[in-house]
């Protein structure tokens, strides 16, 4: 749609010369134009949003988001001895595998090698699945429905190829454990060998050379202090108590799907999650208190939100650590309309 046929070079309207029906066209059409152009967050969804709406889910849907199911807070894929709790491979304590992996020693030239005879950063490694020949392969049903449950917009995203257990996720190639050659500093950033900070790295796949943002994750009561976030970390700190909530500022990519999930590492507290716009507006809630709370959204243009976390309620009388994965689709990720 165009508006040149009224508009003069002071950049002015003039809507005299133009019928009334016309005149409400146009600017409604103004309007909507200008509606369209502030939207950043043009799509969303949380735990509590589904399981409130339940008689929207089919059967199989309210299956996946049962109690007992993967997103249970206790034993789930997310859940608090899950494999992204705190007894998992990712932390900074000495049983995890991450302050190992990280080393002494950059194995830069180790992962190009690998990379040479077909590795994990190669065209055909991973990644392949963020290309589009590989969406069509994550989106086959191997199950009734599985690609759609999995997919970006689904119930099961966080736990799908496009959420935290995902290529793009922090057990991937861009990760704290990935093949990128790059060494966490003592907060958690990626620098190279001339101490410079890499948040993001290009590889080749078969659809050409695409940029991809690591996967940080960072020390205890970092992440919140930094104002750097964008869409690919992993936040680690502790509430203290019901009155205290922790916000962090992002910068969610353009036109992608992002997912935020919670996890909590004692499975005797219950914590909630919000996503806010920068004024603080509420866009979505999760504090569902038998699941790890997630909420997932999607854009239109490079964004600014900000996600607070905070306590709902806990049976014991200590520290409530807690995990705060946020995760970037791929582009063109398939995605099922919610």
């Amino acid at each position: 749609m165009t508006y040149n046929y009224f508009i003069h070079s002071s950049n002015s309207l003039d809507l005299g010369h133009i019928s009334p029906m016309k005149k409400t066209f146009s600017l409604t059409g103004l309007l909507l134009f200008a509606t369209l152009a502030q939207a950043k967050v043009t799509n969303s969804y949380s735990l509590s949003k589904l399981m409130n709406k339940s008689e929207n889910l089919s059967s199989l849907e309210l299956f996946w988001l049962g109690q007992n199911g993967p997103l249970n807070k206790n034993y789930g894929v997310t859940g608090s001895y899950g494999p992204f709790g705190i007894l998992g491979p990712f932390g900074d304590e000495w049983w995890n595998a991450t302050p190992w992996i990280n080393g002494t020693k950059s194995w830069k030239d180790f992962a190009n090698k690998i990379g040479a005879i077909g590795g994990p950063l190669s065209e055909y490694g991973p990644l392949l699945i963020t290309t589009e020949f590989g969406q069509a392969l994550s989106s086959y049903d191997f199950g009734p429905n599985s690609g759609e449950i999995l997919a970006a917009g689904g119930v099961l995203h966080s736990v799908g190829p496009s959420g935290l257990n995902g290529v793009m996720g922090v057990g991937g190639p861009l990760g704290p454990h990935g093949i990128h050659g790059y060494k966490r500093d003592e907060i958690g950033k990626y620098r190279n060998k001339n101490k410079k900070i890499v948040k993001s790295i290009m590889v080749k796949t078969i659809d050409g050379k695409k940029r991809f943002p690591l996967y940080e994750l960072y020390k205890e009561g970092i992440a919140k202090e930094l104002t750097d976030l964008d869409s690919s970390f992993v936040a680690q700190d502790k509430l203290s108590s019901s009155s205290d909530k922790h916000q962090y500022k992002i910068t969610a990519s353009s036109k992608r799907w992002v997912n935020i999930t919670l996890v909590s590492a004692y499975t005797l507290d219950s914590l909630s999650l919000r996503l806010l716009d920068e004024k603080g507006n509420i866009i979505e809630v999760s504090d569902d208190s038998y699941r790890s709370n997630f909420i997932s959204f999607k854009t239109n243009k490079k964004t600014a939100l900000k996600i607070e976390v905070s306590l709902k309620n806990s049976f014991q009388f200590l520290m409530k650590p807690y995990r705060l994965f946020v995760t970037e689709a791929p582009a063109g990720a398939t995605e099922v309309k919610r």
